[in-house]
């Protein structure tokens, strides 16, 4: 996944591009889910990885 989000606030702020490295998918109840994301800035001198991302309880209603 990639996209364009906000970096920083204030007078420092500025569009970077993000991306979601999947890491690991599940099947619940058959459908295939990504439950483990890195989220990462791509920046200048490379990634940055910023959150860490692992569902551990899903629910359909």
């Amino acid at each position: 996944m990639r996209a364009f989000r906000y970096k920083d606030n204030g007078d420092n702020v500025e569009l970077t591009e993000c991306i979601g490295d999947i890491k690991r998918n599940t099947v619940v109840d058959g459908i295939l889910i990504p439950d483990r994301i890195d989220i990462s800035w791509v920046l200048e001198d490379g990634l940055f990885t910023w959150y860490k991302l692992e569902i551990v309880d899903v629910g359909f209603s």
